[in-house]
């Protein structure tokens, strides 16, 4: 197993296709690059990552027949071998295909075991086709919102949308092909402005920050345009009001992380060309992050990439068991979030004070508003409620950081 602090999971069917794409673009060794899912079949048909054929014992690797509820058992059998894929890592993205067995089943046990450990987690679904059974499709609409309710930040990607370039005569596996690759080539832009980071970097420290802040739905695209125009060109089809592909999300965005890759040719006046056109469509007070890396891509091509988000819940809190990396203002640009309120003052030594037992002997400082990645302190074997970013299960005085006296 790699090192590495960032892994990329992929599940199931589809989920398994696209990151072996990304493992195939970017280089990736088999330590960063993961696929689960409970059909031995699809697994061995892909050589850029590794791979994870889960309930084997209970199904001998022939897949549970799209049912998402065995799926999740196989995951529950083999919860510690998934658990092997997290050990040590920072930062990890999941792409999962919603409304088959593997994607619905395997992929909330996979965010479970994430947040126990309190690694920030970016996930990709996608939908099925619009022709495909009703089936599919409703479990695919039941999985969306309850995956956007596990601490994460989850951004939901169309098939039909995915495989337009491939052309309305495409065949069946043509256009499967073409999601596949639209979506592989976007995930990969991403990661290498997170695994690559330019001289303006949005680093693994940083998009672990920005995850455990802007916890919720989150909207993903990017384009690409050469020759003298390209930046005006690659801004036109992401930010324009009215025609660009984020256009009728920015106004309301409290948050938007952009990225730049080009070659070495990209020309510091063409960073500011984009933060501009980026400024001038959203909302005066919009967290405005940037990135930039340089890759060997041919002369005169540019690429950009934006993370658009649809919650920010304030200071991001910092793991339990590491120190906050120090605020990077040269990739912040726009005001930072005001502090969280301070905690009431203690009372006068000489009032009498309740007896402090179990939880409550914490200090308000210990009972700052973090969701706890200690989920079996509150309610054994159950996934996590986390609303706008915290925990639910802990209780309301202490991710307030209240302070409670006898009066």
């Amino acid at each position: 197993m790699s090192t590495t602090s960032l892994l990329l999971v992929g599940i199931g069917g589809a989920g398994g296709r696209i990151v072996n794409d990304v493992a195939g673009l970017s280089g990736l060794d088999t330590g960063m690059a993961a696929a689960i899912d409970t059909d031995m079949a699809d697994l061995s048909r892909l050589q850029n990552c590794s791979t994870r054929c889960v309930g084997q014992s209970i199904f001998g690797g022939h897949g549970t027949g799209g049912k998402s509820a065995e799926a999740g058992v196989a995951a529950k059998t083999d919860e510690e071998s998934i658990a092997a894929f997290l050990q040590d890592r920072r930062l990890v993205v999941v792409v999962t295909g919603l409304g088959g067995g593997a994607g619905s089943g395997i992929t909330p046990e996979v965010l479970r075991l994430a947040y126990e450990r309190n690694i920030p987690t970016l996930v990709f679904t996608v939908s099925p086709f619009s022709f495909e059974e009703d089936e599919r499709r409703h479990l695919a609409n039941r999985m969306r919102p309850s995956l956007e309710h596990r601490g994460v930040v989850v951004v939901h990607l169309d098939n039909d949308e995915l495989a337009a370039s491939a052309g309305a005569d495409a065949t069946l596996d043509e256009a499967r092909e073409a999601a596949s690759r639209k979506a592989a080539e976007g995930i990969t832009f991403l990661w290498r402005l997170v695994d690559h980071p330019g001289y303006i970097g949005l680093d693994v420290a940083d998009m672990a920050s920005l995850l455990r802040t802007c916890r919720g739905r989150a909207c993903f695209a990017y384009a690409t345009a050469s020759g003298e125009n390209r930046v005006a060109d690659a801004a036109t089809a992401l930010f324009a009001p009215g025609t660009g592909l984020l256009s009728d999300r920015l106004s309301k965005a409290p948050a938007v992380a952009v990225g730049i890759l080009g070659g070495r040719d990209l020309r510091l006046h063409e960073v500011g060309d984009v933060m501009a056109a980026l400024r001038s469509s959203v909302n005066p007070g919009c967290h405005l992050y940037l990135g930039t890396a340089q890759e060997p891509v041919p002369a005169g091509d540019l690429a950009l990439a934006a993370l658009v988000f649809e919650c920010w819940n304030g200071a991001s809190p910092a793991r339990p068991d590491e120190t906050p990396p120090p605020d990077r203002i040269s990739r912040v640009f726009e005001k930072t979030p005001e502090p969280l309120a301070a905690a009431p003052a203690a009372p006068p030594a000489e009032r009498p004070q309740p007896a402090a037992s179990g939880r409550s002997r914490k200090s308000a400082a210990h009972a700052a508003p973090v969701a706890t990645s200690r989920t079996k302190d509150h309610f054994l074997g159950t996934t996590p409620m986390i609303y706008n970013g915290e925990s639910l299960d802990v209780p309301t005085y202490q991710r307030r950081g209240l302070a409670f006296h006898a009066g």
